[in-house]
């Protein structure tokens, strides 16, 4: 692989890496960003349910971000392990390194399954 090239997976890499993080700080120093979860006995049960599912929907877009974001991350992290050096290596390693990789986007891609589901359905 061109060192261009391993550059800039790495730099997307670490842009993900990065953006993962700022959410994640902004969303703990800034509480948890959502109305409370206690109702007062004067809340009716139609503004509580309310609440509820507002909460529920800002849970399942953190969750979405955070997994669509580290799967991308592990995407990218994959795509670096396949064009690294991959012809100064004998025919063995090649077939252990695409194994381990192939692990890897299988899992990558069962993140990014449940990342769909958790989107489309709060109780997934």
């Amino acid at each position: 692989m061109s060192d261009i090239t391993a550059e800039q997976l790495e730099s997307a890499k670490q842009s993900i890496v990065g953006v993962i993080a700022a959410l994640f700080e902004i969303r703990q120093s800034s509480g948890c960003g959502h109305p409370r979860t206690v109702g007062f006995a004067s809340d009716s049960p139609a503004a509580q349910g309310v609440a509820m599912h507002e909460i529920q929907l800002a849970q399942r877009v953190n969750a979405g971000v955070h997994m669509c974001l580290a799967v991308a991350a592990a995407a990218l992290e994959v795509a670096g392990d396949l064009l690294d050096d991959s012809n100064n290596l004998m025919a063995n390693d090649r077939e252990r390194v695409l194994q381990s990789c192939a692990k890897d986007v299988k899992f990558a891609g069962e993140a990014a399954f449940r990342a769909a589901r958790i989107l489309s359905d709060a109780r997934a």
